[in-house]
């Protein structure tokens, strides 16, 4: 029998993080593979073959999307639904039983003639049958090379029975959908009034399928009806206004499930269908909580855009409260109301805000006072787009306008400025932002700011984490200051500042020198201690991260004025810097000495130590060179005096030797030398360089023949300690040591001591010895034995009685004691509850599987 792999006792979770580095590391989308994709397997066959847990975390990942390509420009059809490799197809297929979406992409003059219909009552998609599915999206498309179809398509009244026949194999091919996404793709450049009356129809019958349906456009939207206004439950709606009235029909007929509303508006007066009845009556959404309005220029038949002409005045409805727990508001492309309507009843609710400021909405918000001191306590993102022009009809400064900007959600965390800042000037408008310290995001992306308008700017805000901005700028560093001098002068006058603030994000260089933009992270770096990421566009990422490395690795910029801090640079990690830098020059010396050797040195050291290169990681001493700014060959010494090894040349010989002549003890001695030498091993090697000692065996039969005589008499006579002492004095043979291994030996072979340890629980005992409850030499004096028989005794009996190898059952116990034991772990307990390995074998598998990464969590027994 085969005995398992670790890999079949990890979590759920370390099997989830497995899969996922394999997904990410080679992109894998499984739901798009075809049969030549045969690379894939190689990656993804050992994860299947493990077990059971890993191949049902594969198969739910990676079939989660089941697709089904149906584009048919014939009467024949054509399948193009995508396979796995053949080589997967063994292990848990067929994969649609695992599918949870499932994407059919098809021609909707197939659906007319009947080809997508014979294309899924034929193999192999007859059998399909997805059972766990809850998502529908369907995507039809339109294009003019389908049109040529056309003369296959029969008479208007056999469309219908084909549609209906298509979208109930859809219905029996997924019974469990709740969900159905329609997404509509339109190339075509004639659509007859015939073709769209029956895709208005197909988009009916499928929106029928689930209780939730989106629909969307891509492109320019179809001419396409909305479904018919009788349709209930909806509830998200995601929809290109074609007729208006129909569709805000549509709507009102869902106002008491709707949870999001999402449109795109042609006529801003078409609003009033939303939130009146035909009787004047106004309509409420109770449970809407997303509502998204944008205004959108259709293209005419000959190409060139539509204008689109807004009829003034906009429809006011006072009184009205449709949206009273609306979360999410978005007005990107205007503003469709005449007053505050969309505003009303959801202070309390509303927590984002995405607003299009133009001058009729800015007098509607002033006029109406929506947003006052604490009114909004739950907005907690505001998104605001204005012209580049000011209205000076409202404002006369700058700052008053900002003033007002402010005032839209004071309590929000996250802010977004874009498209109208281009000539405000920043430095006046900081201490406003002063007022608003709970700010978390910041975006300004077009305001004229340099390196110092950061600093100040993250100096006024502490909690901010995220910034983005540009840099308009090229000015670096004052005058008078050297690039030299820089880091220093940073450090000296701003540091530490913004401890939150992880990222800058430049959305756009601006035509400035890339190193200008390198030096200026380095040195938002230098002063923030927690900032480690930097956004930078895409087409001057390459040449950005290049400098990046130049500056840190051949430079003294940041290693030698900022140490550690430095390391936090954007785009690399601390480890990677640090091991990247070859600049040596000015690093200290370490020494060790008892008087001015500094703990909190040593405390930094092995702490970045453990926190970088946990074992089984072989340390970069480089890298701890640079951190610490000490040479490279103490930091080894010292890294070797601290784990307890020294290293014994002959000057140290020599020191310890005029020490030792000063009168001091060894253990004096020893603390001199290193910090975690004792004194018992330097007062050994110190004799032993002074006077090496010759250790003296038996030299005759006639000593051996005297020794095996006298072990012989006094075995079960006198206690073990004592017969090497009367055997030494007896023969008075000089040197002790050599008899004492001589009489261990006859005493452990003796045959009285070997029956004498043939009687004993040798479990107890073995755990006992295993766990340090004692030790052989106590042991061997509490049984009077000898001590090396004993050692031999509980090494052969391990050997007899347990076995070496562990089985996957006895593996899987002790995992389950591991996680499940709520106080200290007890191997003496775990191991006479298996029975089957000592308490010694059990220390040594929870030492193996901790190695292993699987019992990382558990503390050291």
């Amino acid at each position: 029998m085969r005995t398992p792999s670790l890999l079949q006792f990890l979590p759920p979770h370390a099997i989830e993080l497995i899969v996922s580095h394999v997904a990410g590391s080679s992109r894998l989308r499984f739901d798009n593979v075809t049969e030549s994709s045969e690379g894939y397997a190689v990656l993804l066959m050992p994860l299947l073959s493990v077990c059971r847990d890993f191949r049902a975390t594969v198969l739910a990942r990676f079939c989660k999307i089941h697709t089904l390509d149906l584009t048919c420009f014939s009467d024949q059809g054509n399948d193009k639904r995508l396979r796995w490799p053949k080589q997967l197809r063994g292990i848990g297929f067929p994969t649609h039983l695992h599918a949870q979406e499932l994407a059919i992409t098809l021609g909707v003059f197939s659906v007319y003639n009947g080809t997508a219909l014979k294309e899924l009552l034929r193999e192999p998609h007859a059998d399909f049958l997805f059972p766990m599915v809850r998502s529908l999206k369907v995507t039809l498309t339109q294009t003019t090379r389908q049109q040529r179809l056309l003369a296959s398509i029969p008479a208007a009244q056999d469309i219908e029975p084909n549609i209906r026949a298509f979208v109930q194999r859809i219905r029996l091919m997924a019974p469990t959908t709740r969900k159905v996404c329609i997404l509509l793709q339109s190339r075509s450049t004639n659509e007859s009034q015939f073709v769209v009356q029956h895709l208005s129809s197909l988009v009916a019958q499928l929106s029928q399928l689930g209780n939730t349906v989106e629909h969307n456009y891509d492109c320019r939207p179809m001419r396409l009806e909305p479904p018919p206004t009788d349709i209930s439950s909806l509830v998200h709606m995601d929809w290109s206004e074609i007729n208006g009235a129909l569709l805000m029909q549509l709507a009102r007929h869902n106002a008491l499930t709707l949870r999001t509303l999402n449109i795109y508006l042609r006529e801003a007066e078409s609003i009033t269908h939303l939130i009146q009845n035909v009787d004047g009556s106004s309509v409420q959404y109770p449970y809407l909580t997303l509502l998204r309005l944008e205004r959108q220029q259709y293209l005419a038949e000959d190409g060139e855009e539509e204008e689109v002409q807004e009829q003034q005045p906009l429809p006011v409805f006072p009184g009205a409260t449709p949206f009273p727990h609306l979360r999410h508001l978005s007005f990107t492309d205007g503003y469709s109301f005449g007053d505050d309507t969309p505003f009303r009843g959801n202070a309390g609710t509303l927590d984002y805000l995405d607003l299009y400021l133009t001058p009729d909405l800015i007098g509607i918000l002033r006029e109406r006072q929506v947003f006052t001191h604490n009114s909004h306590p739950k907005l907690q993102c505001v998104r605001l787009l204005f012209e580049s022009a000011r209205p000076h009809s409202y404002f006369d400064t700058d700052v008053s306008f900002m003033k007002f900007v402010l005032s839209i959600g004071p309590n929000a965390r996250v802010r977004e400025l874009d498209s109208w800042l281009a000539t405000l000037p920043l430095r006046p408008v900081i201490p406003l932002l002063g007022e608003y310290s709970c700010i978390q995001v910041l975006s300004l992306p077009y305001i004229a700011i340099d390196l110092w308008d950061v600093i100040t700017l993250v100096r006024t805000l502490p909690l901010l984490t995220d910034l983005h901005t540009h840099l308009f700028k090229p000015q670096v560093w004052p005058s008078g200051i050297s690039k030299h001098k820089l880091p220093a002068y940073v450090i000296a006058n701003y540091a530490p500042m913004g401890e939150r603030l992880r990222c800058w994000r430049l959305a756009g260089l601006n035509g400035m020198e890339v190193k200008v933009v390198v030096k200026c992270v380095l040195l938002l770096a230098l002063v923030c201690p927690n900032f480690d990421y930097a956004a930078v566009s895409v087409d001057s990422r390459e040449l950005f991260m290049a400098y990046l490395k130049k500056a840190i690795t051949v430079s003294s910029f940041g290693l030698a004025s900022a140490g550690a801090q430095i390391s936090q640079a954007t785009g690399l990690g601390m480890r990677e810097c640090l091991e990247l830098s070859l600049y040596d020059i000015g690093k200290a010396s370490w020494h060790y000495d008892p008087d001015s050797f500094l703990q909190s040195m040593v405390d930094r050291m092995t702490g970045f130590i453990e926190e970088h290169y946990p074992v089984p990681v072989p340390v970069n001493y480089r890298a701890v060179s640079n951190f610490m700014w000490v040479d490279m060959n103490d930091c080894i010494r010292i890294h070797d005096m601290l784990r307890g090894k020294f290293n014994w040349t002959e000057a140290e010989y020599e020191r310890a030797a005029a020490l030792r002549a000063q009168g001091l003890t060894y253990k004096e001695v020893a603390r001199h030398l290193s910090p975690t030498l004792r004194g018992g091993s330097a007062g050994s090697a110190l004799r032993r360089y002074l006077s090496p000692k010759v250790v003296r065996e038996p030299t005759s039969a006639g000593e051996l023949e005297e020794t095996s005589r006298l072990v012989d008499e006094y075995a079960g006579k006198y206690p073990v300690p004592e017969i090497a002492r009367k055997i030494y004095m007896q023969l008075n043979l000089g040197n002790r040591r050599g008899w004492n291994s001589t009489v261990s030996r006859l005493l452990a072979a003796h045959p009285h001591y070997q029956a004498k340890l043939s009687g004993f629980d040798y479990i107890d005992l073995a755990n006992r010895i295993t766990t340090d409850q004692t030790t052989t030499k106590p042991a061997a004096k509490e049984l009077d034995v000898p001590r090396l028989a004993l050692k031999i005794h509980v090494s052969d009996m391990n050997s007899r009685l347990f076995s070496s190898a562990w089985t996957g059952e006895e593996t899987r116990k002790l995992l389950d004691y591991v996680q499940t034991c709520n106080s200290k772990l007890d191997v003496v307990y775990f191991s006479k509850l298996l029975g089957t390995k000592s308490s010694k074998q059990c220390t040594h598998k929870m030492s193996y599987l901790r190695h292993k990464g699987i019992l990382s969590h558990i503390p050291k027994v």
